[in-house]
């Protein structure tokens, strides 16, 4: 089960990156989502035309599309399902077993929390509200969305305190009125300590290739003499390195292609459907190796309206043809579609360890070449944060944001 998992949220995470992302939020209204995740991801990224820096947590996208789908019929319904690749008893195997996998990581903190916010005397049906709490573990709270400002405050604060403060306004009160029926929202949250921390006399400004024509200066952080989990992907054109974190159940995986400009080419391949999970198996421990990766900070906005759709979930956006039905009401008034979409999501990659965090939220209305010995992260490249061997976060590092301070004449 944890391999078909793996291999599962791993896939739609792919997808995802390649057409984008990071934690976020999705707004509906009503007329009258292991190799799994990482796919959607890549396509995500590929489809929005961008290798830039940047990070997302298809998980968390994953989450809150996967309740969805289980409060919707027909073409909506279809749509997700395919997008997530499962059948509606497959997302509920699936997402109980991710749930128990994810309650605690030894030796670093994971948080992942569910809620249903719905206008005060709106009611879930029974079985989206059985699916939500046994299921997502998810709370439940009513608010009046009528006083917009103090219901955003409401959402918000929950948001903010579950990201230990990293992810705020997430939801503005403009986006919340007198149609506004349930607010589906996920936060994650992850810090970890390097198993080994990189000494910090060791960082330095290193040459950093963004393209075969442009190399500018970078902090790097090193480390000499150590001993990682190695990989070659010969399919990927690249080689993998594994950083683990204190208590041995969380790592990061840093995907290096081969060429320069290669990183287009994992992406696309991982989006086409290359189990990069299988590569992540194959690693072994490889000694005596000198290090370097970037110290890096990055935070991601995305605007899942623009994202989904390329990803072939588009019938929830359309008043007209939505069939989100998760209300206790009489079927032509208790329809919802998504009116807005957005993931924020950010990662913190120093010497001692890394802390990402994501979020996202539903809102419901009415309508009306290298020696072997070293592992130098000197090109874009490809990052994943997995615990239990599920890709919690994903992300490009790409170096552009370095370009403006780095020294004329370096390129």
């Amino acid at each position: 089960m944890e391999k078909q998992v793996s291999h599962s949220i791993a896939k739609f995470a792919a997808k995802f990156c390649n057409v984008v992302g990071s934690g976020g939020r999705i707004l509906l209204a009503n007329p009258a989502v292991k190799q799994q995740c990482l796919h959607c991801c890549v396509s995500a990224w590929r489809e929005l035309g961008t290798t830039k820096t940047s990070i997302c947590s298809p998980l968390s996208a994953e989450i809150v599309l996967a309740l969805l789908a289980l409060g919707c019929k027909n073409q909506s319904q279809a749509e997700l399902l395919k997008a997530l690749d499962m059948t509606d008893d497959e997302v509920r195997s699936t997402f109980s077993f991710l749930k128990s996998k994810l309650q605690s990581i030894q030796g670093a903190t994971l948080n992942v929390a569910n809620r249903v916010y719905l206008q005060l005397g709106s009611e879930l049906k029974p079985g989206v509200k059985t699916d939500a709490n046994e299921v997502f573990e998810s709370s439940l709270e009513q608010l009046d969305f009528n006083e917009s400002v103090a219901a955003a405050g409401a959402i918000n604060k929950w948001v903010a305190e579950k990201t230990d403060y990293k992810i705020t306004n997430i939801v503005s009160p403009d986006m919340l009125n007198n149609e506004t029926r349930v607010v589906l929202v996920n936060a994650m949250y992850f810090k970890g300590s390097w198993e080994k921390p990189f000494p910090e006399y060791s960082t330095h400004d290193r040459p950093f290739h963004i393209n075969n024509h442009t190399t500018i200066k970078v902090p790097q952080m090193a480390m000499s003499n150590q001993t990682f989990n190695f990989g070659i992907s010969e399919e990927l054109k690249a080689r993998l390195l594994q950083i683990k974190y204190e208590g041995n159940e969380a790592s990061m995986v840093i995907v290096l292609p081969d060429e320069v400009e290669g990183l287009s080419s994992v992406l696309q391949k991982l989006a086409t459907g290359h189990n990069i999970m299988t590569d992540i198996e194959k690693m072994r421990p490889k000694n005596y190796l000198d290090i370097a990766i970037p110290k890096f900070k990055v935070e991601t906005t995305i605007d899942l309206k623009e994202l989904l759709p390329k990803l072939g979930i588009k019938s929830i956006f359309n008043k007209n043809t939505s069939d989100i039905c998760m209300l206790t009401s009489d079927e032509e008034n208790a329809r919802l579609f998504v009116s807005e979409a957005i993931q924020k999501a950010f990662i913190v990659v120093d010497e001692k360890g890394s802390e990402a965090g994501c979020c996202i939220s539903m809102i419901m209305q009415l309508v009306s070449a290298i020696p072997n010995q070293n592992f130098i992260a000197d090109r874009p490249f490809l990052y994943l944060l997995i615990a239990h061997q599920i890709p919690i976060f994903i992300g490009v590092f790409e170096g552009s944001e370095y370009a403006q301070t780095s020294s004329p004449g370096v390129s």
